[in-house]
């Protein structure tokens, strides 16, 4: 809405008048322009109404005017009056969650509709940036300003740039953008557990950590007894936990490994997989920073490699307000644009305490440190950052995280 029409009733009580209107938009309340109505002078002792069309203005701005009155006796000013034009509806786009091999969940909130009601609400879709309502889209039926629908019929192993909408007698506002990576298929293992895989790259990994409590011949992996034993003094500990011993988190965030368990020969990963070495961590990290996977491509440097935000999924991390980091929110778009869907695991420590759920991830390579061979490479994410940290660890102290990639 650029135009309003300002009316009010004016009585001239038996004298010639003239009339103006004063008006202004903004927070400070302000008049700082002039416009003539129509009729601009009256006489009489009837009230007459007075009107004035005011052009050009901004959508969803709140405007003030007053009427100006004046005679020989004097100038009368009325109270002051405001209303806000209206304009697009302004909405949100939701995270994305549920994500498999061809649906997802995503939705809206609707903050305002600049009291224009909306018509139409709902998610719209394309294989390219800034999709309209004229591509994919998929209506949403319920009542009131928050949405959450399913979008179905997908592709595996595709990128979808998603946005909600709202319509209102305005046009269409658009929610920011979302970035959509579908899943390429599934795997279990021999506890079976089902595990989506995505492909980034020309390599193929697990999209969630791994949860078995037995090896790929069957053999149970061992766990202490209680679970908080400090493991120290053991030479090569074999166990896995799930985090405090609740076997619910192991369902949401896999579980925890001691290193000498990933490296076991009878294998963590089901058949034709295998814990994921350093190489091929590297790998994947070069191939992120190489296609424009990097939240800030000012620089190159692997330690701030700027790609972890492609990397974590869209909830269960611990808000920060460091911009750009994992934890913080304000640039979904970057958000898990590799659907590698990293979850903020913990770990365990060498005292058997729990640690970090929420703050980071710390997934076990099957790499020793050559430089010091009581340790291991890691792979860190933290809420507080935006890059994959190559680091090492103490074989027998700590339990981690264990991503599988295919052979």
């Amino acid at each position: 809405m650029s135009a309003a029409t300002l009316n009010v009733s004016v009585n001239p009580n038996y004298m010639p008048t003239t009339i103006y209107f004063e008006w202004g938009g903004g927070i400070d309340n302000s008049y700082g322009n002039r416009v003539i109505p129509t009729p601009s002078s009256i006489d009489g002792s009837a009230s007459v109404n007075v009107s004035a069309i005011l052009t050009e203005l901004t959508e969803g701005t709140r405007y003030y005017y007053r009427i100006i009155a004046a005679n020989e006796l004097g100038t009368t000013i009325s109270s002051g009056y405001s209303f806000t034009t209206f304009a697009k509806p302004i909405i949100t786009t939701k995270d994305i969650t549920e994500v498999t091999t061809n649906s997802a969940l995503s939705g809206g909130n609707i903050l305002s509709d600049f009291g224009s009601p909306v018509s139409e609400k709902g998610i719209c879709w394309s294989t390219s940036s800034n999709p309209t309502n004229s591509d994919n889209k998929i209506l949403s039926s319920l009542v009131g300003t928050n949405f959450t629908i399913p979008i179905t019929n997908l592709i595996p192993n595709s990128t979808y740039y998603l946005r909600a909408y709202a319509i209102n007698s305005v046009g269409i506002g658009y929610g920011n953008e979302i970035i959509l990576k579908t899943y390429t298929g599934t795997i279990t293992d021999i506890d079976g557990n089902q595990y989506y895989t995505v492909t980034i790259g020309d390599q193929l990994w697990m999209a969630q950590n791994l949860k078995t409590t037995k090896y790929k011949n069957g053999d149970p992996i061992g766990t202490t007894s209680p679970f908080y034993k400090d493991i120290t003094t053991e030479s090569n500990p074999k166990y896995q936990w799930a985090y405090l011993g609740e076997e619910a988190n192991a369902d949401i965030y896999g579980r925890l490994y001691t290193w000498f368990a990933v490296t076991d020969t009878r294998n963590l990963c089901p058949a034709e997989w295998h814990v994921a070495t350093d190489a091929e961590w590297n790998n994947l990290e070069v191939w992120l920073i190489n296609n424009g996977y990097k939240y800030d491509s000012s620089t190159n440097n692997e330690v701030f490699n700027k790609i972890g935000k492609s990397l974590a999924g869209t909830s269960l991390w611990v808000e920060s307000n460091v911009e750009g980091s994992i934890g913080n929110h304000d640039f979904p778009v970057y958000r898990n644009k590799s659907g590698f869907s990293a979850i903020p695991a913990g770990f365990r420590s060498y005292t058997g305490g729990f640690t970090s759920l929420g703050l980071n991830s710390v997934w076990w390579t099957s790499t020793e440190d050559t430089s010091f061979p009581q340790f291991a490479r890691v792979r860190i994410l933290s809420n507080v950052d935006n890059f994959i940290l190559n680091n090492g660890y103490p074989k027998n102290e700590v339990a981690n995280s264990v991503r599988c990639i295919k052979d």
